[in-house]
Parts: structure tokens; C-alpha cells; sequence
């Protein structure tokens, strides 16, 4: 024989899809659903209990019933993570920490690879205009303003209006005018704090006696972009050389070539330095072991004749005698940009996140 409540919970679930799709977020209360359902408030009660064990409604003390953001049929609490390249060093992290984050609030994940092409994030985004999800999560890849701004338009916008967040740096969606105009967007980012570890390494090296420190940075894509600009001020608020000869920027095709031990640019710039430059700062752990490669090349080691750091660490790590010194902190992104989502899902306004950077010095670093 069911109980009242086995038969309350369907209508409870068609009230929560039907809130969901208003943006409205708080639940009637207990005494206000045993008036519209002529039920007991111990029914009541226990087809909440229900809700609440299945993740749909979180009961505050003093404050009522609100809903989670999550709808009572699975196949509608899919995630889309967009991302530049699923098969960069640093993606499977993101993506590993954001299906465990979503799992957990009861949310499915489904990654796409933008393959860093703005025609690839095109159709893509076309797609999810046909099946939106639940939430959006875009790692932003370029500074180039988004050509694709005015489906990010019709996505987050009236009438789907999918919450939308950004991974590694704000999405530059500028207020257009004329037949197709759209507002600008406000979407919320997760990014390293690229200025504060810049400012911690650059005073870090500059306390070891360097004052002629080089770069090697790529630069295209995010977050290499925004490292070196913060590199920039870092050295100049700390009173160390801007010298040009002492940056290298090689645009992606010749960041590939670099890693793969392919291009010959790399040992010239090293070997123009060599003279004059006491430390070396990388965009990444990437190009740090390709200069650890090419170094004894022209008979230089690490610590003993340069000291080598990088703004992100990695697996390399570990793979190596000469750990580089390298900036921690931006590897709870996945997380982070999940549960910065879920509470625009939740209906909250939040804020964009900056996630501070801390020093792992390895034995790169050496005082001079």
C-alpha cells in the first residue's frame, strides 16, 4: 500500500521543474503545500524529507525550503565544459576535479574540445543552443574578443539563460549595436591570480641577488598571455631590467616546435642570455623542460649557471633530477569553476574568482 507522500513527491517534482524553469528558487512552505494538497503536515514532511535526500530541495533552519538547481530528471543535469584543448598537460585535472565536483551536487559532465579554433567553438555552441545544458562551463583561449559572442548571447540570455562560467580569464563579450545587437555579458570567471604569483616570484628571485632575469613565454593563448603581462609588472615594480633582448615569444606554432625539441630559435636565445642573465622564467613547466634539454648544449646547468622557474607546475616535475621551481595553487580550477557554477544554477549572483599562487621552489633556485 503507498503512503500519501509516495503519492505527493510526482506533484513535488512537477512543482520543482516547473520553479526551475522561472528562476524561482524558493519552495513553498509546509504549511502552504498542506493547504494546496489537503494533506497532513507529517506527509508533508516526509515527502521533503525525500526531496531533500535526492538532492533537490536544501531545508534552512528559520528560512524555509529553497531548491538546489538540480531537476528531478537526471537527463535534464547535464554540464557542458568547453575546453581549448581536452589533451593539454593541465586539462585531464580540470576535467577529472569538475566531474567529481558536479557528480557530488548530482550533475553529469560532458567536455568538448574546442581545439583553441573559434569556428570549432561555433559549432559547438550551435549544438548547445539545440540541447541546452544545464550549465555552461568555457575556458577562454584567446584575447581576441569572442566572434561567437552573439550565440554566448542567445545561450545565457532570455529565454534559455544557461548560467555560464569562464575558465582561466574573463570572456571579452562586448554590448554591440545594429540588426543582431545583444548587451554586453557578464559572465563570471575562474583564473590564477597570475599578478600575485608574478609579484612572489619575481621578489622571490630578486631576494636571491638576481637583477637581469629572462622570459620565455608564449604568446597566443591564454593564461601564457596574461603571465607575461603580470611578469611585466611584477619586474618593474620590483625594480629589475625590462630589457626586450631578455624575452623570448614564440607564437603557438613555434611553442610546439620548442617542446618537441624541433626549433632551433630556442638554443639561440639561450645562448644570447647566457652572457648577461643569472635566472630564466617560463610560462610553463613545458617550455622550462625544454630549456633543461637544450642547456648542456652550450654547457650550462641548472642551478649552477641559471636558475630556472615557471608560472605552473606539472608532472614534469617529478620527472626530472632538476625540479623546477614553479607557482602552485590553480589546480583546484575544475573544482572551483564547478562550484562557482552550481551556485549561479542555484539562482545566487556570484563573483568572479582569483586563486592565489604559492612557491614550490624545487632545488631550480640558486642565490648568486
Amino acid at each position: 500500500m503507498m503512503k500519501k507522500s509516495d503519492f505527493l513527491i510526482p506533484a513535488l517534482h512537477r512543482m520543482i521543474d516547473e520553479a526551475l524553469k522561472k528562476k524561482e528558487y524558493r519552495f513553498p512552505t509546509e504549511a502552504d503545500l498542506c493547504r494546496e494538497f489537503a494533506v497532513s503536515r507529517v506527509t508533508v514532511r516526509k515527502a521533503l524529507s525525500v526531496l531533500e535526500e535526492e538532492g533537490l530541495l536544501r531545508r534552512r533552519q528559520g528560512s524555509g525550503s529553497f531548491l538546489t538547481g538540480k531537476a528531478p530528471d537526471p537527463s535534464g543535469n547535464s554540464l557542458a565544459l568547453l575546453l581549448a584543448s581536452p589533451f593539454r598537460y593541465r586539462s585531464p585535472a580540470i576535467v577529472d576535479q569538475a566531474r567529481r565536483a558536479a557528480a557530488e551536487a548530482g550533475f553529469s559532465l560532458c567536455v568538448y574540445d574546442m581545439h583553441s579554433s573559434f569556428q570549432t567553438e561555433r559549432e559547438i555552441l550551435l549544438e548547445l543552443l539545440k540541447r541546452p545544458p544545464r550549465g555552461l562551463l568555457l575556458e577562454s583561449f584567446s584575447d581576441i574578443p569572442d566572434p561567437n559572442a552573439d550565440l554566448l548571447a542567445r545561450l545565457t540570455g532570455e529565454p534559455l539563460s544557461v548560467p555560464a562560467i569562464s575558465l582561466l580569464g574573463p570572456i571579452r563579450v562586448p554590448e554591440t549595436s545594429g540588426p543582431a545587437a545583444f548587451p554586453a555579458l557578464h559572465i563570471p570567471s575562474v583564473a590564477e591570480d597570475s599578478l600575485q604569483g608574478a609579484r612572489l616570484l619575481a621578489g622571490t628571485l630578486a631576494q636571491l641577488g638576481h637583477r637581469r632575469i629572462a622570459g620565455l613565454f608564449s604568446s597566443c593563448p591564454r593564461p601564457d598571455t596574461c603571465r607575461f603581462q603580470s611578469w611585466l609588472v611584477a619586474v618593474r615594480e620590483a625594480g629589475l631590467s625590462m630589457d626586450p633582448d631578455l624575452f623570448f615569444l614564440p607564437g603557438n606554432l613555434e611553442t610546439g616546435a620548442i617542446v618537441n625539441g624541433t626549433d632551433s630559435r630556442l638554443l639561440a636565445f639561450l645562448r644570447k642570455i647566457a652572457a648577461g642573465s643569472t635566472a630564466l622564467v617560463c610560462s610553463d613547466d613545458l617550455l622550462a623542460a625544454a630549456v633543461l634539454q637544450k642547456l648542456p648544449v652550450l654547457g650550462l646547468h641548472v642551478p649552477e649557471d641559471l636558475s630556472l622557474a615557471s608560472f605552473e607546475g606539472s608532472y614534469l616535475q617529478h620527472l626530472s633530477p632538476v625540479r623546477t621551481a614553479s607557482l602552485a595553487g590553480a589546480s583546484c580550477l575544475g573544482e572551483s569553476s564547478v562550484r562557482l557554477l552550481l551556485q549561479k544554477i542555484r539562482g545566487e549572483n556570484p563573483e568572479s574568482l582569483l586563486l592565489p599562487l604559492s612557491l614550490e621552489k624545487g632545488n631550480s633556485l640558486q642565490a648568486i
